[in-house]
């Protein structure tokens, strides 16, 4: 009877030192006695781990029945340790949501911790269909073409649901990037950069001349400024032929610019870039004469100067590939 009743008196006492030492130090510290650290636990070595997760494949993982937030696995797959933010598993690695490796069509879903989408079009176009704006409020997004491939990128909303009052948003150039914020019922724009420009060689009808053009496309609104560079004499028209990522659908649609042509050592001369009625193709027409604003018809002999070796010509020309 004595050694029961000690034996619950040290319980007792042990119990209550455990508890006081909770109280007072509010952590529990393996491989040290200095407390470093507010945690409630805390592991010190310099030699061996701490806390190993569960290792499973990705099946087993999914197998996991009604799992709580916050739930950690080591995924045998991938070799990266798993988490279940409350809706979805993805790896601890995809914290910032960033997705680099998108090639397809892809759909945002509620809830799956992804807030950036970059996307590599290739040559064909390509759409990033936005969450329910319904399930997504302050919820924030960032879509981003990050090649230089001629497809465009179309960010879509949900059904019926609308970014700034339309239903899609157009990124065309390279690191062109839409954010937008969801407010319960829609998307709206926070910020955009429109992308970089291209260098292009476009073709010309002239032997002698090289046409680079850097481009810039916002929308269905193109914006070209381009160099004729003449390595050899070359007279008669100058015609410039578009290529087809910018060109319009309507034939009739009007493409206007202007050109400056430097008779290299001796005049500059000014004049106007249209359309000649064919759908891909620009006309020059320059001022036959520096110092009068009489127009030619097109580049030809009537310039008073025969293009050679150092002349150049530039010129600034936008149009509408679409939406008159």
């Amino acid at each position: 009877m004595k050694f029961k009743l000690n034996k619950y008196i040290y319980a007792a006492l042990f119990a209550c030192l455990f508890l006081g030492a909770t109280q007072w130090y509010r952590t529990l510290v393996i491989g040290s006695s200095v407390l470093s650290t507010p945690a409630i636990f805390e592991v010190v070595s310099i030699s061996k781990g701490s806390i190993s997760a569960p290792k499973m494949t990705e099946a087993q993982r999914d197998a996991i029945g009604s799992p709580t937030t916050g739930l950690q696995v080591f995924n045998t797959d991938t070799n990266k340790l798993d988490f279940y933010n409350g809706s979805i598993w993805g790896g601890v690695d995809a914290g910032f949501g960033l997705l680099s490796a998108k090639t397809a069509d892809y759909t945002v879903l509620d809830g799956d911790g992804i807030y950036v989408v970059l996307m590599t079009t290739g040559a064909t176009d390509r759409t990033v269909t936005l969450p329910t704006a319904s399930a997504n409020t302050d919820r924030v997004l960032c879509i981003k073409k990050v090649d230089t491939g001629a497809g465009d990128l179309t960010v879509d909303g949900e059904g019926a649901e609308v970014i700034d009052g339309v239903t899609t948003k157009l990124i065309v150039m390279p690191s062109g990037t839409l954010c937008i914020a969801g407010d319960g019922t829609g998307w709206h724009t926070t910020s955009v950069y429109y992308g970089d420009t291209i260098t292009e060689a476009w073709t010309d009808n002239q032997a002698n001349a090289t046409t680079s053009v850097r481009v810039f496309r916002v929308g269905p609104l193109v914006i070209a400024r381009g160099r004729v560079s003449y390595t050899g004499a070359q007279s008669g028209n100058f015609i410039l032929t578009i290529p087809t990522a910018y060109t319009s659908t309507d034939n009739n649609e009007g493409k206007i610019g202007i050109t400056t042509l430097l008779d290299a050592g001796t005049a500059t001369y000014h004049g106007f870039v249209s359309t000649n009625g064919i759908n891909n193709q620009l006309e020059f027409r320059p001022h036959n004469v520096a110092s009068t604003y009489l127009t030619s018809s097109v580049i030809s002999s009537t310039v008073p100067f025969t293009w050679a070796n150092t002349d150049k010509m530039d010129f600034y020309a936008q149009w509408q590939v679409s939406g008159w």
